[in-house]
């Protein structure tokens, strides 16, 4: 008859600790604290409790300046003020909200130029910089901001729009001439866009 043997103390720790192991690797990631900050951000958001999102907003700013969700809590701020993202959006935002807009979008480009938003944080500065009721309004600018989106991020899918946004601020500073080229370049590459067709209204 086989005769059943009980481990050793030191195999059934060893079989414990393999246990515990495999169940650590199978458990997902815990969330960080950011993450946590970040998702109750969005959801004050859609509860329309603007105030209380921008707190969470700056909280996570505060505390974790090089999470991956900084540049999303910054960009959704602006957002929160100015949400515009089309040539055929603007004067129709206040002065005071372009005023609390411009902050978060230019830290991003100051502090988090290679991130996801970086693009989309320059075409709203160039957006901005057209505005009608924007005491800095400022053509030169938004034409600066839009060639600096098409040189550093070639593939955003904001180029079309950063393409007809140049070619609006050349208008009106009157060189019609530099104004068809940038949008020849957006017929060319963007023919079926709502881009171009926006440009062929200029």
């Amino acid at each position: 008859m086989n005769r059943f043997r009980l481990p050793s103390f030191s195999a059934a720790l060893a079989l414990a600790g393999a246990g515990l192991l495999s169940l650590a690797s199978a458990a997902p990631p815990e969330e960080g604290f950011d993450e946590k900050l970040y998702r109750n951000g969005l959801a004050l958001v859609q509860a329309g409790q603007t105030d209380h999102a921008l707190r969470t907003f700056k909280e996570l700013l505060d505390g974790y300046p090089t999470s991956p969700r900084a540049d999303d809590a910054l960009f959704r701020s602006g957002d929160l003020f100015y949400s515009n993202d089309a040539i055929d959006g603007l004067h129709r935002a206040e002065a005071d909200p372009i005023a609390r807009a411009l902050p978060f979008f230019e830290r991003i480009q100051a502090e988090y130029p290679r991130s996801d938003n970086a693009a989309a944080a320059l075409h709203r500065l160039a957006l901005l910089a057209l505005e009608g009721r924007n005491p800095k309004r400022s053509p030169v600018e938004a034409y600066a901001r839009f060639s600096r989106l098409l040189a550093l991020y070639p593939e955003s899918p904001l180029v079309d729009r950063a393409l007809l946004g140049a070619a609006n601020a050349q208008m009106q500073l009157g060189d019609c001439g530099l104004a068809l080229f940038h949008l020849d370049r957006l017929f060319e590459r963007f023919p079926g866009s709502p881009a171009a067709d926006a440009g062929r209204f200029l």
